[in-house]
């Protein structure tokens, strides 16, 4: 099972994206949705079908955990995002169970336009790229 961990609020590293995970999940409410953070880090552990270690960059849940947030930052240029996606969706199943899930993607640049169309067609899936970021 995960823990979840408070942590303290800072902004983002531009240079870096350090501080990416805290300053987004800083705010109470994610962006379009009712989910509201109540706890938030980060999972690690054992994936049962790939066996081996996995981790979530992104955690968080509400006050009563009937709804979780799974995220993945990637601060490079460029990226297999279909293959993070499948990942973020994968590893988030082991430990969400049936929770209400909301995933999403935290990037230095702006995602692909099938990935946005893709995205924007699931309400379960935000993007958040540096710009929007530090546009907060």
């Amino acid at each position: 099972m995960c823990k979840l961990c408070r942590v303290k609020c800072q902004r983002p590293d531009s240079r870096t994206g350090d501080g990416l995970l805290v300053a987004s999940l800083s705010y109470a409410t994610f962006f379009d949705t009712t989910f509201a953070a109540a706890t938030f880090g980060k999972w690690w552990g054992t994936d049962p079908i790939a066996r081996k270690q996995a981790d979530v960059d992104v955690v968080a849940a509400d006050i009563d955990r009937s709804h979780m947030l799974a995220g993945e930052c990637t601060w490079r240029n460029s990226f297999d995002e279909t293959e993070i996606i499948r990942l973020l969706e994968g590893r988030a199943a082991i430990f969400t169970g049936n929770t209400k899930v909301t995933y999403a993607l935290f990037t230095k640049l702006k995602v692909s336009d099938g990935t946005a169309r893709k995205a924007k067609d699931r309400e379960d899936f935000l993007l958040m790229d540096a710009e929007r970021i530090f546009s907060i």
